[in-house]
């Protein structure tokens, strides 16, 4: 018995002898591939509702509406342009009624460039574009990053006596880059 004991060992240790130069024998080869990583500009502009109303308290000249607050989701990764990102524009001019907006804050959710006013105040909105938001860069890095919500301030003042009535328009909100 105690030979068998001996002899297996004896095995074990031929075995680890012989299968461990063999390992370290093998050679190493390696090749360098280069690889190309693109990364698309990417920009997503999108309201957070489809729609809002105002409402005047009366109907005489000189009246102001209430002011709503709309929020606009802004995800852009390559924003050259620095003044006028955010633009807004009515095709066609409501008899009677002078809508105006004015930018009121942008909730900045990455460390990027941010949003600021074009602009003090409101701004009449007309058939031409109306600037609303120019960019802030951060300096130290994402400067042309933008990850966030801006709301705009809206309002609608009666420029003469108003007759009765619903009146819509549709109210074209433009986020631009170079």
């Amino acid at each position: 018995m105690n030979r068998t004991g001996v002899f297996i060992g004896g095995l074990t240790l031929i075995v680890i002898f012989i299968v461990c130069p063999i390992k370290n024998a093998m050679a190493e080869t390696s090749r360098s591939i280069p690889i190309e990583i693109e990364v698309p500009q990417f920009i997503n502009f999108q309201a957070l509702q489809s729609s809002f109303m105002l409402e005047f308290p009366g109907f005489h000249q000189g009246l102001a509406s209430n002011t709503e607050s709309v929020g606009y989701f802004i995800a852009a990764n390559h924003v050259m342009r620095d003044r006028s990102l955010v633009e807004v524009l009515l095709p066609s001019e409501i008899p009677g009624i002078r809508l105006e907006a004015k930018f009121d804050r942008y909730d900045n959710q990455i460390d990027g460039s941010s949003l600021i006013a074009s602009s003090a105040g409101f701004s009449k909105i007309s058939t031409r574009p109306v600037a609303m938001a120019d960019k802030k860069k951060n300096k130290k890095k994402r400067k042309n990053q933008l990850y966030g919500n801006l709301w705009l301030q809206y309002r609608a003042l009666a420029s003469r006596d108003l007759e009765a009535g619903d009146r819509a328009a549709v109210l074209s909100v433009t986020f631009s880059d170079e």
